[in-house]
Parts: C-alpha cells; sequence; structure tokens
C-alpha cells in the first residue's frame, strides 16, 4: 500500500465525516495512525485475495464425526 493509497483512504473518510473532517486529517497525520491505516488495508487486500481464491464445498453433515468428550 503505497502513499498515494493511503492517502486517498484518509481523504474518502474525510469526506464522510462531513463536520469532522479536520479531526480525520489531523488524527492520520500522525505517523504511527498512517501506519495502522497502511496494515489495515494489507490485512484488507489479504483477506480479498484469500476469499477470490476460496473453493466452497458442501458435504453432507453425516461426512463429520463428533469430537470425543
Amino acid at each position: 500500500v503505497d502513499e498515494a493509497e493511503v492517502d486517498d483512504r484518509i481523504a474518502t473518510m474525510a469526506s464522510a465525516a462531513g463536520q469532522a473532517a479536520d479531526r480525520v486529517r489531523a488524527l492520520y497525520r500522525d505517523p504511527d495512525a498512517r501506519q495502522d491505516l497502511r496494515t489495515q488495508m494489507l490485512h484488507g487486500r489479504a483477506l480479498d485475495a484469500v476469499l477470490r481464491h476460496a473453493r466452497v464445498t458442501t458435504v453432507p453433515a453425516e461426512n463429520f464425526v463428533a469430537a470425543p468428550e
């Protein structure tokens, strides 16, 4: 995730925040907050990739064995 993508996400969040837009921008001037946002964006990309490649197979319930108690 590059700086331009982080900036775009911050702009989107600030726009959605309405009157609190300045507070959103101020929050993300902090390098730690920017890094946290970048990490969230990377996690989102990773999850998207997993879901794109996931194959779901339906199997009958009787194929499962109950765990011993």
